[in-house]
């Protein structure tokens, strides 16, 4: 038998990318992947890596990781080019990630493995540099991207340089908390040697035209939505099949109006609204290794489905929510008209994708309309507080706010009432592990996303209590024309008047030293002085304009002294014709003020809710489901409450402290909830392994932490959790 003329060979990421150069047809598609392409493509990688690694093992291990499929790419070769056919919005969106990690492997200062990956990315070949993928229009930006420097997309730019730019953004925005720190080098190990694909190689230029149009032309497979609707089918009586059948139409005609990936999303959400019983369960449903519409297979007596009826009703209840499904998504997607729903469009901006199992949980089909937002109204606003105080008090993380809360999901299963529902979320309140004082010292750094959202909350809600209109929809555009602005200018004459150049700067990114602007304007503000900025300050949104004193005089906004009088902030809302340190603080404490107000529990809806107070000691923070954490050594007594720690980078000493529920405070005051986290702040990097940067001095000896950790797994103290 003859052997096939058409190969196609396994390719891992580190087999991919090198000595290659990549470059595309004249009829391959601009480079369109979207933002939430990237998120489910880092949600994967994130996944299927943890689901291996634990903190405990050694680099060697990762070569018994569980290996990842992601998919198949098609290619020819001519002249010594790569042209590819099919595949190429992956490989670039990899490229783009394999940049990423190597300015990570930098922060962490493992330049050995920098150096490894750097041939992947670009190469010197037939007497000059290039990247690997190499198309000309890109250079400029990608080697902005890879030497960290600022970058302008020149005007009437191409949709693929528009949006490779963009997803660098997003990549940076969206890479995983967890595989910054400790995990970095396992995870570059692993994507490196068991991330794979297949590559098809096409015969020639010809030819591989011809596979391109087959791929994109000629049928479409059908895909797990499509599985799970044909198994279902056949298991109802033909009586009904026709009807369900034209139900079923719809609703994908319905669902993919909304996005190309909505009908599968939807059943996702039903499953796991419907059958999660925890976290590790909550991941398998919505991104595990096994199908949708296998696991309904495989879990047919779990479901309940035995007789064709059990199938009828199944399938019935799955068109009638799809309706509540098609409505909240539309929600979560854009800033609704119906107030109730806001905090749908602000969960989804926050990437808390969570958001709508949990509401699914609590909704039933007979349900009214009312009833159903109402339940989505109290659901969204309760996942809204607990990411806002997990930024607040830095220890923002997707994986760990996600796991938290698909706890809740069981319980919200058993509330049959509005009632219930907010009995439920109220006794979750009094129950938070945060509070808002970590507004006293919350500062801007690797967490620009999260800074911009909470801005663009506090001045949307000083804008409309004074009587104008929410404009939160063009504060959180991707594409929007606003930014932050810092009020001290770098070159500020603040600076003088600062012991040091850190301690400068850490009080210029404190937020209460930043406000939201449009970005023309922001722009030509440049670095004049604060009170040359003021009076550009005064024609902007409110939150802006109250630093200037006639904001607060006879002839202001009567708007704006309503708004003082009803809440009491006139001492907070102050004026300054300077602004110093002192300024910053005040502004820091009305910056506090306001978040209590903003998610109150009166606001929330939950009344009977009490206010969020100080609690002493800290409560325990909610606990990933692998690794072995600073809190457990706390517990174990390996390590004490109120320890000083201390870190070294480039000869500089940095120190912090060890609070009783595991967190870290650093010299500034800023604490964090994660030992890698509190070295990216001090380093003022992005990545950093923190078990291995922060020590402990006892005598005249320096103990790495992990080694503390180390002996105390060895000696049976603590177990590494799954």
């Amino acid at each position: 038998m003859a052997d096939s003329p058409i190969d196609g060979n396994g390719f891992t990421i580190q087999q991919l990318f090198s000595g290659r150069r990549f470059s595309l047809d004249y009829y391959q598609r601009e480079y369109s992947w979207s933002r939430d392409s990237v998120k489910l493509l880092l949600g994967d990688l994130q996944r299927r890596f943890l689901a291996c690694w634990r903190d405990t093992d050694d680099r060697q291990a990762t070569a018994r990781y569980d290996a990842y499929f992601l998919g198949p790419y098609v290619y020819h070769d001519e002249d010594g080019v790569t042209y590819l056919v099919d595949g190429q919005q992956r490989i670039t969106t990899l490229h783009l990630l394999l940049i990423y990690i190597y300015r990570l492997l930098i922060d962490q200062e493992l330049n050995g493995d920098a150096a490894q990956l750097q041939p992947l990315i670009y190469k010197r070949q037939r007497g000059r540099d290039s990247f690997t993928i190499d198309i000309p229009e890109r250079h400029g930006l990608l080697d902005a991207i890879l030497n960290e420097r600022p970058y302008d997309l020149p005007a009437n730019c191409s949709p693929s340089l528009q949006n490779l730019y963009e997803r660098n953004r997003d990549i940076d925005e969206l890479y995983p908390e967890e595989l910054r720190g400790d995990a970095l080098p396992y995870f570059y190990d692993w994507l490196l040697d068991r991330v794979c694909l297949v590559g098809i190689k096409a015969l020639s230029r010809d030819n591989a035209w011809e596979i391109f149009e087959s791929m994109n032309d000629r049928g479409v497979r059908l895909g797990p939505v499509d599985l799970l609707k044909s198994h279902l089918l056949s298991k109802v009586d033909q009586s009904d099949q026709r009807r369900l059948n034209t139900g079923w139409r719809t609703v994908l005609s319905r669902l993919n109006g909304l996005d190309t990936n909505a009908a599968s999303d939807f059943i996702k959400t039903v499953l796991t609204a419907d059958y999660s019983e925890g976290a590790d369960e909550y991941t398998r449903l919505r991104g595990g290794s096994t199908p949708f519409h296998e696991w309904v297979r495989q879990n047919q007596d779990r479901i309940g489905l035995n007789a064709s009826s059990d199938f009828t009703r199944f399938t019935e209840r799955l068109l009638k929510l799809s309706e509540y499904y098609q409505m909240l998504a539309a929600a979560s997607g854009k800033f609704d008209a119906d107030a109730r729903l806001h905090a749908l469009f602000y969960n989804q901006y926050n990437n808390l994708s969570i958001q709508l199992p949990l509401i699914f949980a609590a909704i039933r089909p007979d349900d009214t309309l009312h009833d159903v937002k109402n339940k989505a109204e109290l659901i969204a606003k309760f996942v809204d507080l607990v990411y806002i105080l997990t930024i607040i008090n830095n220890a923002a993380s997707l994986t760990r706010i996600e796991a938290s809360l698909s706890e809740l999901i069981p319980e919200l299963r058993n509330c049959q009432s509005i009632d219930g529902l907010t009995g439920l979320l109220g006794s979750k309140i009094t129950s938070l592990p945060y509070n808002f004082s970590g507004m006293d010292k919350l500062s801007l750094h690797q967490n620009v996303r999260q800074v911009r959202y909470l801005l663009a909350r506090l001045t949307t809600y000083v804008d409309t209590r004074c009587g104008g209109r929410a404009r939160i929809d063009e504060y959180l555009d991707e594409k929007s024309p606003y930014e932050i602005e810092h009020i001290w200018a770098i070159n500020s004459s603040y600076r003088s008047g600062q012991k040091s150049v850190p301690n400068f700067e850490i009080l210029r990114n404190r937020v209460g030293a930043l406000l939201l602007l449009p970005k023309p304007g922001n722009a030509s503000l440049g670095d004049l002085p604060y009170e040359e900025k003021l009076k550009h300050y005064r024609r902007e949104n409110m939150l802006a304009a109250s630093l200037h004193p006639d904001s607060h005089s006879s002839r202001g906004n009567p708007g704006f002294k309503k708004f003082l009088k009803q809440t009491e902030l006139g001492h907070l809302f102050r004026p300054f014709d300077k602004f110093g340190a002192h300024a910053i603080d005040i502004r820091q404490q009305l910056y506090r003020r306001l978040c209590e107000l903003i998610w109150s529990p009166g606001e929330l809806g939950i009344p009977s809710a009490p206010e969020l107070q100080p609690v002493e000691p800290p409560a325990r923070r909610p606990r990933t489901h692998y690794g072995v954490e600073l809190s457990d050594l706390i517990d174990v007594g390996a390590i004490e409450a109120g320890t000083a720690i201390l870190g070294w980078s480039k000869k500089v000493q940095y120190a912090a402290t060890v609070l009783s529920d595991g967190r870290i405070r650093v010299e500034t005051g800023e604490t964090f909830g994660s030992l890698s986290g509190a070295g990216q702040f001090v380093r003022g990097t992005k990545s950093c392994p923190g078990w291995s940067f922060w020590n402990v001095q006892r005598g005249n000896e320096v103990i790495p932490l992990d080694v503390i950790r180390k002996n105390a797994l060895d000696d049976g103290l603590v177990e590494p959790r799954r």
